[in-house]
């Protein structure tokens, strides 16, 4: 089982599949379903224990390598067939939850950017009377910075006069850990923006409380390190996922707002 740095990661099949094939980097699991639950090894095996332990068992260092002869050699927590199935289909439900969601949350973003447009491009919010302020003869002003007409009564401020930007902790490779204070980080961000809780990390070195965060608190991405810069300027709020505080990596910050922003508008 080979992928770069996706070494150990897993895969499930959900549908009916007459034949299939796969290449050479990848190995193909098969259970004996009256004693291994396919999805409840899945789900085993998509834990940051064992995606550790993959490593540990692993290979090479030019191209990391995790061999069929030590893949077997993995110990597996055994519990009854029934229980296993039991735990696979509450964790499954949980998935197609989460899947739901993001199939809304991609709606509503869809709808927040059209809404966005109406607002900041075309200028036809509501006005006093509910109508399209700019295509209902709302007076627009011409703008210098923008070199365009805005709404009277609007202003081109800069960024910093209403946020504050705290970036978030440097960190080594001996400071992270299977527990300890979760830790958001560059691949906690989807590309999309949205929040990826696979990318969590465990933060277990000193910290300042000044430097921590909580639930709610909004933050964005301030490298990158895809190709394309898909990730850097994406923001989103933590989300109500932890039980007590959060750490955010160097590669993070915290955006402090002013008394004049909200952070729904942010």
């Amino acid at each position: 089982m080979v992928r770069g740095n996706g070494i150990g990661k897993v895969g499930l099949f959900i549908d009916e599949i007459e034949h299939c094939n796969i290449n050479a980097q990848l190995a193909f699991i098969r259970t004996n379903q009256e004693e291994l639950d396919s999805a409840y090894l899945y789900y085993l095996f998509s834990t940051d224990y064992y995606l550790e332990l993959f490593k540990r068992f692993g290979s090479g260092s030019a191209q990391p390598q995790l061999p069929i002869n030590r893949l077997k050699l993995v110990p597996v927590i055994e519990r009854d067939i029934k229980e296993q199935r039991n735990i696979s289909k509450v964790l499954s439900d949980i998935d197609c939850k989460i899947e739901l969601n993001n199939q809304i949350n991609s709606e509503l973003e869809a709808m927040a950017k059209l809404i966005y447009d109406y607002w900041f491009v075309q200028f036809d919010f509501p006005d006093e009377k509910g109508k399209p302020y700019k295509s209902s003869g709302g007076e627009m002003v011409y703008n210098e910075d923008l070199k365009r007409e805005i709404p009277q009564g609007w202003e081109v401020i800069e960024l910093g006069d209403l946020v504050k930007f705290q970036k978030g902790i440097s960190y080594s490779s001996k400071d992270i850990g299977l527990s300890g204070i979760p830790m958001i980080n560059l691949n906690s961000f989807n590309l999309d923006g949205s929040y990826k809780k696979e990318g969590i990390k465990y933060f277990n070195g000193r910290v300042n409380p000044d430097r921590l965060c909580k639930k709610g608190d909004l933050v964005i991405a301030v490298t990158d390190v895809t190709r394309n810069a898909e990730i850097i300027g994406k923001g989103f709020s933590i989300p109500d996922l932890f039980f007590g505080d959060v750490l955010i990596s160097t590669d993070v910050a915290k955006v402090e707002l002013s008394d004049r922003l909200t952070q729904e508008f942010t």
